[in-house]
């Protein structure tokens, strides 16, 4: 299986930094330009915890609310919203119709040719949510596309519909909706898709807001998900090694595996590297253990992220 991870941050034309992930983004890195102009008017789509455009036109959101925060540092304070869906985002940024994206977009480097991000500002990882009466048991990309009958409910033009294209999902298995991510949520509630491909953020937000959250099951394709319902079901003692947040992300992910879900993953020719995975995991969460700061860890990010670009300087 792979870790499929999303890196968010805000973009805005006068600060550079590419990196893997999601973001807003400027038109151009005219700071002048947009104070005169006296706003900035920045795309977003529907998707909590990362923004939303009320009706009454404001903006609500993990990414509005840092863009917010980091213009009124520059004397910047109106922000208007504009309701874009995800595959117009970056023709329109491009087009200049808007002066910025604060809805998340991945970050790739196709994309760092076409415009320019801000610094990463959260990461988040690839989820599939489906119906706990759904025996369908589907843990990736790989998965998704080799199972006979099974299909996923994706966003158009998102990176969950970007991502399954390119992992040859056929296009008949995937179902696609439009607007609210609750769209979405319908269409696995109605059987007419089995599982619906999303952010972790957005999945475990969309569940909760449900009004039966309990019939739903959150499925991260990553390993270290897979390893801890592994580990409850095999181990019970280690459920009492988890503390209360991961016992509740436990129930979203669907608990301790079954036994029929045990004898599969244990299928796994990489079982042993996926529970190591996981014990190191494990190992980065002690209270009060000492941690290197943020600047640490610059100069590594960007040689990745030069590698990842192809800059090898």
């Amino acid at each position: 299986m792979k870790w499929s991870h999303k890196v968010i941050g805000t973009a805005v034309g006068f600060l550079v930094l590419a990196a893997t992930g999601m973001q807003p983004v400027m038109a151009d890195g005219s700071l002048d330009r947009i104070k005169k102009q006296g706003y900035v008017k920045t795309a977003v789509n529907q998707e909590l915890p990362y923004a939303e455009l009320k009706s009454n036109g404001e903006m609500v959101g993990v990414l509005p609310e840092v863009v917010e925060a980091v213009l009124a540092e520059s004397g910047i304070v109106e922000f208007r919203g504009v309701l874009i869906d995800w595959g117009a985002m970056i023709p329109g940024l491009q087009a200049r119709r808007y002066d910025m994206v604060s809805g998340g977009l991945f970050i790739n480097p196709k994309r760092c040719k076409a415009i320019i991000f801000s610094e990463p500002i959260l990461c988040d990882a690839e989820a599939f949510v489906k119906l706990k009466s759904n025996p369908l048991s589907i843990t990736s990309f790989a998965e998704l596309k080799n199972h006979p009958t099974a299909t996923a409910a994706t966003a158009p033009g998102s990176f969950e519909h970007i991502a399954a294209k390119g992992a040859g999902i056929p296009r008949d298995k995937l179902v696609l909706w439009e607007g609210n991510i609750q769209n979405g949520m319908q269409l696995i509630s109605t059987g007419r898709a089995d599982v619906l491909l999303s952010p972790l953020g957005s999945a475990v937000d969309a569940v909760s807001k449900s009004s039966d959250p309990g019939k739903f099951e959150i499925i991260a394709p990553v390993t270290d998900v897979a390893a801890k319902r592994y580990l409850c079901a095999t181990r019970p003692k280690y459920i009492d090694r988890l503390s209360p947040a991961s016992v509740h992300s436990l129930n979203l992910q669907g608990g301790p595996m079954s036994n029929d879900e045990v004898k599969a993953f244990e299928k796994n020719p990489n079982l042993k590297q996926i529970i190591q995975v996981r014990h190191l995991d494990d190992s980065g969460k002690r209270e009060g253990g000492e941690t290197y700061p943020f600047s640490h860890f610059v100069p590594l990010l960007q040689r990745l992220v030069d590698q990842h670009l192809g800059n090898k300087a």
